[in-house]
């Protein structure tokens, strides 16, 4: 349930931000409404609904094998889940922090006050998050970017800024990786080992 319900989390925090950056031609009002998804009344029938359709997407590709009507239910939330929204609410602006730097390496603050820079970085991760069909939101985050920002900020800058930005995400989001699978592996007792090395094996203490 934790994976399905991550997603949901993160678009929810970044769409509470939007507000921040005023009206914005209804957005503004329109955004903090997911909200009220996460109310146990809405959130439980969605979850049961995306756990359904996951485990019949197993069951087709012969990754699951159960019985079509014994597909377990996913676990009810019993009230409002703040905590984790909380944390996904943090996620997205230490992403936006990334965002800003890359701002300021482009000298682009002045042209947009931040709330204003927030609302359109947190509609455009979201719309990339989920949009189906996009690895990372590739494409779909610069499009709807360029679009809420370029009335406020020169095109091809806005472009440039986005780029970068992108490329710093994807470098972090490897780098990040990288260091999981070193960590995992020297956790089982296996270094990994350079080109042409052969691997160490870290032994225990008598």
């Amino acid at each position: 349930m934790a994976v399905l319900l991550d997603p949901v989390l993160m678009a929810v925090a970044a769409l509470a931000l939007v507000p921040l950056g005023g009206w914005q031609m209804g957005f503004g009002l329109l955004a903090p409404l997911a909200l009220l998804l996460l109310l146990p009344r809405w959130l439980n029938p969605l979850m049961a609904w995306l756990e359904d359709q996951r485990q019949r997407q197993l069951v087709q590709r012969r990754l699951l094998v159960v019985a079509a009507d014994d597909l377990t239910m996913p676990v009810l939330l019993p009230g409002y889940p703040w905590p984790p929204l909380l944390l996904e609410l943090a996620f997205v602006l230490l992403r936006f922090a990334g965002f800003a730097c890359c701002v300021q390496a482009f000298d682009l603050s002045p042209a947009l006050p931040w709330a204003g820079w927030l609302a359109g970085f947190a509609l455009a991760w979201t719309a990339g998050l989920v949009v189906p069909g996009a690895p990372g939101g590739l494409g779909v985050f610069e499009a709807v970017l360029l679009l809420r920002l370029a009335v406020a900020v020169p095109e091809a800058p806005l472009l440039a800024l986005a780029i970068s930005y992108r490329l710093i995400t994807a470098l972090a989001d490897l780098l990040a990786a990288l260091s999981a699978r070193a960590d995992a592996a020297w956790a089982a007792g296996v270094r990994v080992p350079w080109r042409g090395q052969a691997p160490l094996v870290r032994r225990s203490l008598p």
